[in-house]
């Protein structure tokens, strides 16, 4: 995957057969909304994810639009032993995802999480969390 930075706003393209969709990264130290979010996060999970460099990830605001697809993976990082893996905040340990809009029944765009047999239709403003990684790091 390469990704080419297009402006100071955190714009980036991405290229790649895994995804054909549109994004823009929030950070919550430059985003109000983004460091907002991380105060009700910490509120309603313990967190404290506005204090730290890289306790957080930027937010990504996903648009895959008509025909647009994301291929099955898995959120954590298999390199997250790599030294540079290590400087940006290592492994992302869990994953919180809101849904902004909708898509007409039958549409698609669920949310599969096979392991679990848990499938999630796209519905404005509902919310899913997950971990990532069990409590034994692997």
């Amino acid at each position: 995957m390469m990704k080419v930075s297009c402006s100071k706003r955190s714009t980036t393209e991405t290229y790649t057969d895994q995804r054909l969709s549109k994004i823009y990264y929030l950070s919550h130290h430059h985003h109000t909304i983004a460091n907002l979010t991380n105060h009700r996060l910490d509120t309603a999970l313990g967190l404290d994810l506005n204090s730290h460099r890289v306790a957080a990830e930027n937010y990504q605001l996903m648009n895959y639009g008509i025909g647009g697809y994301i291929a099955p993976h898995v959120d954590s990082d298999s390199n997250a032993r790599d030294p540079l893996n290590l400087v940006t905040g290592g492994e992302r340990l869990m994953t919180f995802m809101v849904y902004l809009s909708e898509i007409a029944e039958g549409g698609g765009g669920n949310t599969v999480l096979p392991l679990l047999g848990i499938s999630v239709p796209p519905t404005k403003g509902t919310a899913l969390f997950w971990n990532t990684i069990k409590s034994d790091g692997k």
